[in-house]
């Protein structure tokens, strides 16, 4: 087979769960590892007429922090109830709406919450047991995690408040990740990466250089 040049660009999603995904355990250094992950559902909303709305979308007014075992006064992952109502008491003037995701699987139930027009946070429930929650997404800059992160932040300060993490690419996605052990928190990056000569995509191997100026675009807990 002739060798070829292969070029990604990480593109922006609306929205995406990381299903069973294998995240390795060595984290002591910065070595990529390549996985294969599980086809990564999109969510999609319902038409409006299938949707609860708890309140119309204002601006946030609580600050919203999210951490390992919780969000504000909500613990992760939530009890097993509807959580509708405690969402929006949690984000005040925003819009709490209950929806159904969908992927290449079963359709998933998912909480979204919007605030002037735009997606703060989705909360994607388990599909075979839907008061289980399965990934909590932050979308918008306007929530910060416990370690003082936030959307859009360069790669260099989740070193700089985290310490060396673990590289997770997804070659048939381009979903690039960056992760810790023993943390339920974990970061979707966004950039452009460099051409590889290689012959099939399973051979990349991306090193924390190739993702130098890179930056945040989603936070995740899982």
């Amino acid at each position: 087979m002739n060798r070829t040049s292969a070029y990604f660009l990480i593109s922006l999603l609306t929205a995406c769960n990381f299903h069973e995904g294998q995240i390795p355990d060595d984290s002591s250094n910065s070595d990529t590892v390549n996985i294969a992950l599980k086809e990564i559902p999109v969510l999609a909303q319902l038409p409006q007429d299938s949707t609860i709305s708890s309140s119309t979308s204002g601006e946030l007014v609580n600050a919203i922090g999210l951490a390992e075992s919780n969000i504000n006064e909500i613990p992760l992952p939530f009890p097993l109830k509807d959580m509708t109502a405690d969402l929006a008491t949690l984000f005040g003037n925003c819009s709490v709406q209950k929806e159904m995701g969908q992927q290449d699987g079963p359709d998933f139930p998912l909480y979204s919450v919007t605030c002037s027009n735009k997606d703060l946070v989705f909360f994607s429930m388990d599909y075979e047991d839907t008061l289980i929650l399965d990934n909590v997404r932050i979308t918008d800059s306007s929530i910060e995690d416990e370690y003082g992160l936030r959307v859009g932040d360069d790669f260099s300060k989740i070193k700089d408040s985290r310490g060396v993490g673990l590289i997770v690419f997804d070659p048939y996605h381009y979903h690039m990740y960056y992760t810790y052990d023993n943390s339920k928190i974990y970061y979707e990056l966004i950039g452009e990466l460099r051409s590889f000569d290689i012959e099939t995509v399973e051979e990349v191997v991306i090193n924390e250089s190739d993702i130098s100026d890179w930056k945040i675009q989603y936070i995740n807990w899982r």
